[in-house]
């Protein structure tokens, strides 16, 4: 994994394209109906979900070229390498692309407490230790949300912690598990014991709309979220305005509008619904960008090196 995920600057600083950077998610990031993960991957794989071919001019080729004997010697079925049996040496192992042709899963994390399941309707990829559920492809999302309901149920929790591996709360002073105090026994639900889970004829589809929109918002206003979609932050006389996953910031009777990677200034562009005045706060329809330093994003949308990310102090 380390030779792809990394945090979302670094792979900005790698000059990675964004098509290729998918949210990264890990078990311990899916909790109480949502995800909240902060680690990102690059990801080879055009729109199809099909590897992209080799560049070796091509700037992701150069950040993982150091590392290709490491990811080739990954030792495959019947003991061979993945050079050895011919895989391409750039690409995920075991990789399936129908997984990701449809958008919807139900990820859950495989060691907790309870049980933590989470619709996601695509973009992402996901760690061994948080296994996805796919439905057929002719499914809705009202399909997984029904199934999520009960997933998240309490009966479900019950009948999951009788028949999974209780791994304890704690270890000794030798490194084996110890079971403690109940409530914080960590249990594997892993992907054969969920597929015995007995489901009832009932859906409770109403209920879970309703908790899995509540989660969507709590989510929303986590400080990460705020700060890339819609927060108007007022300081020293000037403003920070955050919509849409991008910045406009006014200072000094002008703006400067970054994109959502807050990398390229986009000079001289008219910046909507932003009118600069003498106060330092944006207002009205009619600012346009002035000047400024070309750092960051080139045309091509990548970052350029040494580019260090605007931050409210400036």
């Amino acid at each position: 994994d380390d030779a792809y995920v990394s945090d979302e600057l670094s792979l900005c600083r790698g000059r990675i394209p964004n098509c290729y950077v998918k949210e990264f998610v890990i078990g311990d990031t899916v909790r109480d109906w949502s995800v909240t993960s902060n680690e990102f991957a690059f990801a080879p794989y055009d729109s199809q979900f099909i590897a992209i071919s080799f560049d070796a001019s091509a700037d992701w080729a150069k950040w993982l070229w150091s590392m290709r004997t490491s990811i080739g010697s990954v030792i495959s079925f019947a003991g061979r390498t993945r050079i050895e049996c011919g895989d391409q040496w750039w690409t995920w192992y075991r990789w399936i692309p129908e997984k990701y042709r449809s958008p919807f899963s139900i990820v859950f994390a495989e060691v907790a407490t309870h049980n933590h399941f989470v619709l996601d309707r695509g973009g992402k990829v996901f760690n061994r230790t948080a296994p996805v559920i796919k439905l057929p492809k002719d499914a809705t999302e009202d399909d997984h949300l029904a199934l999520l309901g009960l997933l998240n149920s309490s009966t479900a929790c019950f009948w999951m912690k009788q028949v999974a591996h209780n791994k304890g709360d704690s270890t000794d002073q030798h490194g084996a598990r110890t079971i403690g105090d109940p409530a914080f026994n960590t249990y594997a639900f892993n992907g054969t014991l969920i597929g015995k889970l007995p489901l009832p004829e009932g859906r409770p589809l109403l209920t879970t709309q309703h908790l899995d929109q509540l989660a969507q918002q709590l989510t929303s206003l986590s400080p990460s979220l705020v700060l890339n979609g819609g927060a108007v932050i007022v300081r020293n006389g000037g403003a920070v305005i955050v919509r849409n996953g991008g910045a406009v910031i006014v200072r000094n009777g002008g703006a400067v509008v970054l994109d959502s990677q807050g990398c390229k200034p986009l000079v001289g562009n008219p910046t909507p619904n932003v009118e600069s005045r003498s106060d330092g706060i944006g207002h009205g329809d009619n600012a346009t960008a002035p000047p400024f330093n070309a750092r960051g994003r080139d045309a091509t949308g990548v970052c350029t090196p040494g580019y260090r990310m605007p931050s409210l102090r400036d």
